[in-house]
């Protein structure tokens, strides 16, 4: 039976890039400036790279194999 992925990393750092999103752009105008202009901006940007490396290791992560593993070869010199 295979492993399946779990992109926990992936979906946290989507969840903080919409949240700080949403603080920056303010729809209802009634947080407060210092979250509206400081927490925003620094959840999107630590979010950002937190994506984009999530993104990566999961869909560029080799599949896993099952059974059992490689047993190194001889080299003939």
């Amino acid at each position: 039976m295979a492993k399946q992925r779990h992109p926990v990393l992936l979906e946290a750092g989507i969840v903080i890039l919409i949240v700080g999103s949403w603080l920056f752009l303010d729809p209802f105008h009634n947080e407060p400036l210092w979250a509206q202009w400081l927490v925003g901006p620094v959840m999107i940007y630590l979010a950002l790279p937190v994506c984009m490396v999530a993104a990566a290791a999961y869909f560029f992560r080799r599949p896993t194999v099952p059974g059992p593993p490689k047993e190194p070869t001889k080299l003939s010199g």
